[in-house]
């Protein structure tokens, strides 16, 4: 049985390997070194078992060691041959060349291994087995999701901590019944077993993380090719070093022919080395390294660059859609008018692009930056069917499209291809020469995908702000795009390396921050080290307090109370000359403990809902829970203002932020986009510095404010999906008469009544016609609050099943004042839903005195 399993084991091994170099995608690549990982993992264990059975204690030792020098050796080499191979054969032979030795191995197994038949009676512990593969399964994808793809308190992150202590408690009483199990847990009872397994344990986390991270570092970040890395990494492994110890250790047993204690002279420690790239095994798209420092290459690109016969820009398929809403399209004209209003000659930088492309060749594929990409072309469309100058019409249709050229073979192209089920339409509603006014008026419903809907609005939206530009302003748009406005071109040609890149520019390490820079110069400024001293250590409590990130944004909040305007550049530019310049260089001191310190304990009470009075910090903490539940943080410098300033007046501050969050759901609810929410907010700190206090007039909400946001809750509040559940549980708030405690349910979820695709033949669609339902489906009265996961065969439930199987909690009972209310109706009709429409708007109406 154990030459069978062998067998078994290498075949899968070569069989893994061989399909691992066939592979097409990278979901095949995936499945088949699964394939190879399971043979491999049989190897590892078959090559112990065989040691076991053919030799003898005494021996045993000695073999196992040259059995890790072997490993030893592999590690060394492996990824300097792996580096070899890509580099001059492709990646793909790294696989190929197990299949030879594998055969190899593979033939002497099967003409030298005698092994005598035995059979063991015992039987296999499966429950065991799979118990143990469900710990070790759940606590993998625990800590490689929690935090990241999941929240920590989400019902997929929940589920694998239940499994895993579900199962890492049931296994010692499995085990312990087991016959013969998979885990014996008598072996813990020696010292030696119990500490060698803690030591590998943690060598592990060193070495796996080393093996898998430096290597991404050596060549995404360092450049290095796949040969180089190779020989980098091949200078670090300490195997070798172990491997040769145990060699030496596995002597003396040999000869003792017994286990005991053998004194050692120190022994000079397994060699250190830098760790380089790993594997060598790259899956370019097109498969060629050639090796050189420079194959990843990074510009600054002046526009005029980017959209030239240099790049051939396309979105793969399997990026997301275009998604960028008019909030976003007309922030990024925003930026650029002020830009262009400053009227100096700085460059303006718009972001960053990662291609995967190859040098010299213009074919560029987009993993990072299509939405910017996709709304610059929508913008230099809108401002060549403005124009009336017909030489500037031309220059900027060349830069949305590529001319012909017989002399160099160019074809006529557009510059941006998008996804393939967008790219015809893009074509034809944008790229083409006098389409916006087309585009502006198309039936946005008629219109096959998200994302064209998406191009639609953010044209008309463009269209409006341009259109009332004077022509010269818009020229002197068009020149600071082409002239001064730039883009950070990062380009590789190899898919893997691009997506590596894409995630080391995305991620947020710990490099020295602006706030880091302001300490020093603030500490710096402290001539006494007693003081010094101290005020650093409050600086730290404070960061602590808040966390690295939350830290940040103080600083953020706090130019805002300091300038009270929209911040121009970056805040390490803009932070010393409007605010510290008022404390330093004799006043350092004052800025740690009058305004560091202060402040930071209250964004903790605003962030946390801890502020404490001795009556009515119930009503304050409601407050910072409702008006986090906004999608931005603009609102947050007049919040610290007023607690900074007002802290110990509670009853002061309850009507301050009653007023603060009626101004901030309006412009949640109108969507108001945020340089002018910003603004707002601006306004607002002036008028609470002069002295107006309750009464400043940015406060108040103008007539078309109010009409705007009772329309918006009078509509279809489910199509919008950032304010959905804000108004919900604003609404059932004020039905229950609470103060934000549903807030902190885990799980909140909100569902139709009527459903949206009721069945034909079905209650509802006797209740309400097809007019009714594509009038009240998604509007506020046919919506409930749910603390559960949606349920797609419930949602088409009539009224009583759905109230008595999907509304209801345990118990018959609904978590919600909303819900609860929808609970009691007998029936759900066209009249019903009516008013209970006109009493939730009213409630917000009066609420927020609208």
């Amino acid at each position: 049985m154990q030459y069978q399993r062998v067998h078994h084991s290498g075949g899968g091994s070569l069989v893994g390997s061989m399909v691992s170099g066939l592979a097409q995608s990278m979901g095949q690549l995936i499945g088949f070194r699964v394939l190879q990982g399971l043979g491999a993992g049989g190897l590892m264990v078959g090559a112990l078992s065989l040691i076991g059975e053919l030799l003898t204690p005494q021996k045993r030792g000695t073999f196992q060691a040259m059995s890790s020098a072997v490993m030893g050796v592999a590690m060394v080499g492996g990824p300097l041959a792996g580096g070899f191979l890509t580099e001059h054969l492709g990646w793909r032979y790294c696989f190929y060349i197990n299949v030879p030795f594998g055969l190899a191995a593979f033939i002497t197994v099967a003409v030298a291994l005698k092994l005598p038949e035995r059979r063991s009676r015992a039987p296999i512990d499966y429950l065991g087995a799979v118990l143990l593969a469900a710990v070790i399964t759940s606590l993998v994808l625990l800590t490689t999701w929690g935090g990241t793809q999941y929240d920590w308190s989400s019902p997929v992150i929940t589920g694998l901590i239940a499994v895993a202590v579900a199962g890492a408690l049931a296994l010692p009483a499995v085990e312990r019944r087991a016959v013969a199990p998979v885990l014996p847990l008598t072996v813990f009872r020696s010292a030696n077993f119990s500490w060698a397994n803690a030591i590998s344990f943690l060598y592990g986390f060193v070495m796996v993380a080393a093996l898998t991270f430096l290597p991404i570092y050596q060549q995404a970040v360092q450049g290095a090719s796949a040969s180089s890395g190779g020989l980098l990494t091949s200078t670090v492994p300490p195997e070798a070093g172990c491997s040769a110890d145990l060699l030496g250790r596995g002597g003396p047993f040999a000869r003792e022919g017994s286990c005991r204690v053998v004194p050692q002279r120190p022994r000079t420690p397994p060699s250190s080395g830098r760790y380089g790239v790993g594997r060598g095994a790259h899956t370019g798209r097109r498969g060629r390294h050639d090796g050189r420092m420079h194959k990843l290459e990074a510009h600054e690109m002046p526009l005029h660059k980017v959209f030239s016969s240099d790049y051939d820009f396309r979105i793969p398929d399997y990026q997301r859609p275009y998604a960028w809403q008019e909030e976003q399209a007309v922030q990024l004209l925003t930026d650029l008018a002020e830009a262009l209003e400053r009227g100096t000659e700085e460059p303006y930088f718009l972001g960053s692009l990662v291609l995967v492309k190859e040098s010299g060749q213009p074919r560029s594929d987009v993993i990072d930056g299509q939405q910017r990409l996709t709304t610059l072309t929508i913008l230099l469309s809108v401002l060549r069917d403005l124009t009336d100058r017909a030489e500037l019409r031309e220059a900027l249709h060349k830069l949305i499209n590529q001319p012909g050229d017989p002399i160099l073979g160019r074809k006529p192209q557009p510059r941006l291809r998008p996804r393939q089920r967008d790219a015809d339409f893009f074509h034809e509603y944008v790229q083409t020469g006098g389409a916006i006014d087309v585009l502006r008026v198309l039936d946005r419903t008629a219109l096959a995908t998200d994302a064209q809907k998406a191009v639609r609005d953010n044209a008309a939206a463009l269209h409006g702000e341009l259109a009332s530009w004077s022509e010269e302003r818009r020229l002197g748009l068009v020149r600071m795009l082409g002239e001064r406005t730039y883009l950070v071109v990062v380009a590789t040609p190899d898919l893997e390396s691009a997506h590596r890149i894409f995630s080391v520019m995305n991620s947020r390490g710990l490099d020295l921050s602006p706030t880091d820079i302001f300490k020093s110069q603030i500490i710096g400024a402290l001539e006494d080290p007693g003081q010094s001293a101290h005020c650093a250590r409050k600086w730290e409590d404070a960061e602590e307090t808040l966390g690295r990130d939350d830290f940040a944004d103080l600083f953020l909040h706090l130019r805002m109370i300091y300038e009270k305007k929209r911040a121009e550049r970056e805040l390490l530019k803009e932070f010393p000359k409007q605010v510290l310049d008022r404390y330093l260089p004799d006043k350092a001191d004052v800025f740690v403990n009058d305004v560091v310190v202060p402040y930071a304990e209250a964004y903790a009470q605003i962030r946390d809902g801890r502020y404490q009075a001795s009556s009515g910090a119930e009503q304050v903490n409601a407050w910072f829970k409702r008006l986090q539940q906004t999608d931005n943080n603009d609102w947050r410098p007049a919040a610290l203002w007023a607690l900074r300033n007002h802290e110990h007046e509670p009853d002061w501050l309850d009507r301050f932020f009653r007023a603060l969050e009626r101004l901030s759901a309006s412009m949640f609810i109108r969507r108001v986009y945020t340089t002018p929410r910003v603004m707002r907010y601006a306004e607002l700190l002036r008028q609470l510095d002069q002295g107006q206090g309750l009464d400043s007039p940015a406060f108040e909400l103008t007539e078309t404010e109010r009409s705007d946001t009772r329309a918006r809750l009078e509509g279809e509040v489910y199509l919008v999906g950032k304010i959905r559940k804000y108004v919900l549980l604003r609404v059932d708030e004020i039905l229950s008469e609470a103060h934000g405690v549903k807030y902190d349910l885990p799980l909140i979820t909100v569902e139709h009544v009527l459903p949206q695709n009721p069945e034909a033949g079905s209650r509802w669609t006797e209740l309400f016609d097809e007019d009714q339902r594509g009038y009240w489906t998604h509007r506020l009265g046919n919506l409930v609050l749910l603390n559960r996961v949606k349920n797609s065969t419930a949602q088409n439930y009539d009224f009583a099943a759905k109230k008595a199987r999907y509304f209801t909690g345990r118990g018959g009972a609904a978590p919600f004042a909303l819900t609860s209310q929808v609970l009691r109706y007998e029936d759900w009709t066209p009249d019903v839903l009516e008013a209970q429409q006109k009493q939730l708007v009213d409630l917000l109406v009066a609420e927020w005195t609208l």
